[in-house]
């Protein structure tokens, strides 16, 4: 039998020995052993490699150092080499691994400018740009993405702004240039010469004043006459009063013509200078000859006319002579007839009365004029002056 004494002393062993175990179990679980053996040179203590937190008294000395994750360090440290988030400083002085600093890209710098910035109407002007910061560069005056360039703009009629846009990293910015362009130069205009010419078309035949004016165009009764007129350097025509267009055509039918008809037409331009040409419109005769004998003859001789007329004739009469005749000389009536003869003397006072005026020595110009029914008359003439 156990005393009193030697119960209690073997409940004391046993239950110092379970508080033992339990407290070495306990700390063999807290703790990890290294998985590798001290470098050589160094300390044989191991580092816990657990989460728990660790202070060293001594010196640590180490090749390379990785931190990845917070590290903390209250006292100055001496490394070759220290890397932190992946950035390593060679000494702890070294700010290196401090706050990173952010450098924005720069902004784009443009210039533009014109030579010269004011020119005369219709001249041209060069554009130049440069640009810094950039990349590229447009505008809607040209084709060039250059960032730096010239061209030259030609025909220049009006004032005109200019602008670029060059575009780099940073953004973009614009430039622009106005170039003056002065007004469009008064251009006196150029005086036109003005010109009339009238042509007519009738009867088988052209006439026109182009030649010479008052030319005259022969038709028969029942035929027409196509007149055509025009002008150069005119502001306006007329004709016997009334404005017609500067060129134009009519037609005159001879059944509206009364024996003959002057076509005229008058033009003036704006500094008021007129031209005016006239067509003579004739309805066709029956046909005439007229002479005298002898033509040259002295005072107190006597004088025979004769004459014949187409077959159309329907009356003959006298005191009629060509159209630059200053006189004519009455010798008598013709009682119409369409043919025939007829003498007469030649005195001092028919000379005195009927001479062409300025004409010396004396000059007689005799005509005669034989018409049909149709209004149509033709004309015929003769001369007399002394031996």
């Amino acid at each position: 039998m156990f005393t009193k004494n030697q119960i209690i002393s073997a409940i004391k062993i046993t239950t110092m020995s379970a508080i033992l175990i339990v407290g070495l179990n306990y700390a063999n679980a807290a703790w990890s052993g290294p998985t590798a053996s001290a470098p050589s040179g160094g300390i044989p203590t191991p580092v816990n490699l657990s989460s728990i937190n660790q202070i060293k008294n001594g010196s640590l000395g180490v090749n390379a150092l990785s931190v990845f994750g917070d590290g903390l360090f209250n006292r100055d440290m001496t490394a070759e080499q220290f890397c932190l988030n992946g950035c390593c400083i060679s000494s702890w002085s070294d700010k290196t691994c401090g706050t990173p600093v952010f450098t924005p890209p720069s902004t784009p710098v443009v210039s533009l400018s014109a030579s010269p910035t004011s020119v005369a109407y219709n001249d041209s002007s060069v554009l130049t740009w440069t640009s810094t910061n950039t990349t590229s560069c447009s505008a809607n005056w040209t084709s060039s993405t250059a960032t730096s360039g010239s061209t030259t703009k030609s025909n220049l009629t009006s004032t005109t702004a200019y602008a670029i846009t060059c575009t780099g990293t940073g953004g973009s910015q614009s430039a622009s240039v106005t170039v003056d362009v002065d007004e469009a130069p008064v251009v006196s205009p150029v005086p036109v010469a003005l010109t009339l010419i009238m042509t007519a078309t009738g009867g088988g035949s052209t006439i026109s004043t182009n030649a010479w004016d008052y030319p005259t165009l022969y038709i028969d009764y029942w035929d027409s006459a196509d007149i055509s007129w025009s002008s150069t350097g005119a502001s306006e025509c007329s004709k016997g009063g009334s404005l017609i267009d500067k060129n134009g055509n009519t037609t005159l039918k001879g059944t509206d013509i009364l024996e003959k008809e002057l076509f005229t037409i008058l033009c003036r331009n704006s500094s008021g200078k007129s031209v005016s040409k006239n067509i003579w419109i004739y309805i066709k005769g029956p046909g005439i000859s007229f002479d005298v004998q002898p033509h040259l003859v002295n005072i107190g001789d006597t004088v025979t006319f004769t004459w014949s007329s187409g077959s159309t004739a329907t009356y003959c009469g006298g005191n009629e002579a060509w159209s630059n005749a200053k006189t004519t000389w009455w010798f008598g009536p013709y009682n119409g007839d369409t043919s025939g003869s007829k003498s007469a003397e030649i005195t001092q006072a028919v000379v005195d009365a009927n001479k062409l005026y300025g004409s010396n020595p004396w000059y007689l110009a005799v005509g005669l004029k034989c018409c049909n029914n149709y209004g149509g008359c033709s004309f015929d003439s003769t001369w007399i002056r002394p031996k």
